[in-house]
């Protein structure tokens, strides 16, 4: 069973995407996401969900430190509420994206493609 590591800050959310993807996936909720690459390592994760409107550093600054520090394999999604043009530009560096609010069919389906091509 793949692993992912959640970082969300809205708990409602972080509790319904535990609940939608805990059959197919072991579920981690991420506490220190300035710290992604050690909690990469000790959870096992495979994957990682990463919201971009964290607090207090922006998601995208986490990815950017968190590739600088090791050449991942572990593929990357954001959550972003704005995923028109610019913004999906602006984060190229995540292996995809998953637009707030999302269906949740698309995310399962996102989530098994990306943990299988691992």
């Amino acid at each position: 069973m793949a692993t992912i590591l959640v970082y969300e800050d809205d708990l409602h959310l972080q509790e319904l995407l535990v609940q939608v993807v805990r059959k197919d996936f072991k579920i981690f909720i991420g506490q220190k996401p300035h710290q992604l690459k050690e909690e990469v390592q000790e959870t096992g994760a495979s994957l990682i969900l990463l919201d971009n409107m964290l607090e207090p550093a922006e998601a995208k600054e986490i990815l950017r430190e968190y590739r600088s520090e090791i050449d991942s394999p572990v593929p990357v999604v954001l959550f972003t509420a704005s995923a028109q043009g610019a913004s999906i530009a602006e984060f190229i560096e995540a292996d995809d994206y998953i637009a707030k609010p999302f269906q949740l069919l698309e995310l399962r389906a996102k989530l098994r493609k990306l943990t299988q091509k691992k």
